[in-house]
């Protein structure tokens, strides 16, 4: 007897919000994985088997720690903190002492842990590079990415590359802001013992948004660039998994952020750096691309609050 063959169902679009002034769009799809199972996603609210230049969703946003490190140091840690300390034991890849439970997580659980599976080495390297040309603590060591900070890399390795041609790593802090302060080098990872984990985590989508559709846009070849119709950035619930953050908060920052984006038309800085404050320069309207950010929830209910979170605080009708 043949033992049936599981199928990962494709990802399901639950909601599209669109500005027709602004030319700029929310998606809110349902799938298993954001970083393996969500290539096909493309705004015609569509999903096609070999998604085409117009509908490639070619960004990620990927929550990561403020070493770009992944989670390889560890077999498993705890949600919501704190970064467990490292040991011998734990460094040969063991258990390292730490019990396995519903508040652990596994790496092949968050998306850090995926991304850096999958972008090997050569991700490795560039996240390492960023970290080197960063300003050295007293011990000579790089100093950490700040909470709230966006930097952006290749996919790295072809598994990986297949998936998305451009990583946004984003630094979301602890919710619990004791251990923003306790970690691994005895330092505070950038963040000031008055800042909001909360504010921190708003600062995360507006950098990424910020770095997605200002700058790896912008300088790409207009070429290239005019020939996608939809500049896709598909990104997770930042702060909702191994960061902590209660899942209504998460909720809340990712629908307000989002929401304050597309309603808003930007002015951007120019290449040469100077500002212009014609409409006409928001690269959006210029060349009718519609800039889009694509949520990839695995949980059908929390998908379904995003979408009605977002309906409350925009004014655009539901596509």
């Amino acid at each position: 007897m043949v033992s049936p063959v599981y199928k990962i169902p494709p990802p399901r679009l639950c909601a599209k919000f669109q500005n027709a002034v602004t030319k700029k769009a929310i998606e809110v799809w349902t799938t298993s994985c954001i970083v393996t199972n969500f290539k096909a996603v493309s705004s015609s609210s569509s999903l096609s088997p070999s998604p085409s230049p117009s509908s490639a969703c070619r960004i990620l946003v990927n929550p990561s720690n403020p070493e770009l490190s992944g989670v390889s140091k560890f077999s498993y840690f705890p949600r919501g903190g704190p970064v467990p300390q490292l040991s011998k034991a734990m460094s040969n890849n063991s258990w390292g002492g730490l019990d396995a439970g519903d508040q652990m997580l596994y790496p092949v659980q968050v998306v850090d842990g995926i991304v850096h599976q999958l972008g090997g080495k050569k991700l490795a390297s560039e996240c390492e590079k960023i970290r080197a040309l960063r300003e050295h603590d007293t011990n000579g060591r790089p100093i950490p990415i700040p909470f709230g900070t966006a930097v952006s890399t290749s996919g790295g390795n072809e598994n990986l590359k297949r998936e998305y041609d451009h990583i946004i790593h984003v630094t979301p802090p602890f919710f619990n802001r004791e251990y923003n302060n306790n970690n691994n080098n005895n330092n505070n990872n950038g963040i000031e013992s008055d800042e909001d984990p909360v504010e921190l985590l708003r600062r995360c989508y507006v950098e990424a948004i910020s770095l997605a559709f200002d700058n790896l846009t912008l300088t790409s070849d207009h070429r290239t660039r005019n020939c996608y119709k939809h500049n896709i950035m598909a990104s997770p619930l930042i702060g909702a998994g191994a960061r902590g953050f209660p899942l209504h908060i998460a909720l809340e920052v990712a629908a307000s952020q989002t929401c304050l984006w597309m309603d808003t038309i930007a002015h951007h800085r120019c290449l040469d750096g100077n500002n212009n404050n014609n409409d006409d320069d928001d690269p959006s309207i210029a060349t009718n691309t519609v800039n889009t950010i694509a949520f990839g929830i695995p949980n059908s209910t929390s998908a379904e609050i995003l979408v009605n979170m977002i309906a409350e605080q925009t004014k655009i009708e539901e596509c």
